[in-house]
C-alpha cells in the first residue's frame, strides 16, 4: 500500500527522489512536531519511521493514518 503524500505534513522533496515528513504515527502520540521529520518514503514506495524503524505496529498505524486507500 502507498501513502497519500496530501495528508502528510512538513513534506521535502529530496534530490535523490525520497520524501522526508512529519511522521503521522508519531504525531498522533505528541511526538515529531519539531519538524524533525521522522518519516521517510523512498522512490520505490518503501516507507519507514526513523524514530521507530523495527516497530511493525508503529508503521500499520502509519498506513492507517495516511494509506492510500484507492492503488
Amino acid at each position: 500500500m502507498s501513502l497519500n503524500i496530501e495528508k502528510l505534513e512538513n513534506v521535502v522533496r529530496r534530490d535523490d527522489g525520497s520524501i522526508v515528513a512529519q511522521c503521522p504515527a508519531c504525531a498522533a502520540d505528541g511526538h515529531d512536531l519539531t519538524g524533525r521529520n521522522h518519516l521517510v518514503i523512498y522512490p520505490d514506495g518503501r516507507f519507514g519511521c526513523v524514530a521507530n524503524a523495527e516497530d511493525k505496529s508503529h508503521r500499520k498505524r502509519i498506513i492507517e493514518l495516511v494509506g492510500d486507500r484507492d492503488p
